[in-house]
């Protein structure tokens, strides 16, 4: 990429890229209310809120694929299934499963910043937040892709 290309995306703010209306999650849901919030919205991640509304961590397919994994592994141990409750896994709230104080940026940040924040970090996802840290938009290594390539045209 150019300098003067590289200079274009460093003065698009992320504001003007991240979805503004954001579903989240508070920290005291349960997977099993996450997870359907997840599939019905169609979404791969969502940010996780105290009860002020403060962003306080970040819930991923990922997440909810290993655990899920880790326990279907743990129910083919016969000691393990003898006291299983089928529902046990849906009554693990999200805080056990979560990103716990995720990378966050601000709507004023560079494309540029959320691109490096993403590749430095190896992740896909990060919450926009206000200075008292709450949720104000949500931006994904997509978001980026589309501007890039509208850009380009």
């Amino acid at each position: 990429m150019t300098r003067s290309k590289a200079a274009e995306f460093d003065s698009i703010p992320i504001g003007t890229l991240m979805s503004p209306q954001v579903a989240c999650i508070r920290i005291d849901d349960s997977i099993h209310e996450a997870l359907e919030e997840m599939v019905d919205l169609n979404f791969s991640a969502m940010p996780v809120v105290n009860h002020a509304g403060v962003c306080v961590g970040l819930l991923s397919r990922t997440d909810l694929a290993d655990f899920f994994l880790q326990l279907d592994r743990q129910a083919a141990r016969a000691d393990f299934v003898r006291g299983l409750d089928m529902d046990d896994g849906y009554a693990i709230r999200v805080r056990e499963l979560m990103t716990h104080d995720p990378l966050t940026i601000s709507a004023d940040e560079s494309v540029v910043e959320a691109a490096r924040l993403m590749a430095q970090h190896r992740i896909h996802h990060l919450p926009v937040v206000d200075r008292e840290g709450l949720v104000v938009g949500f931006v994904s290594s997509l978001d980026i892709a589309r501007c890039v390539a509208e850009c380009s045209e």
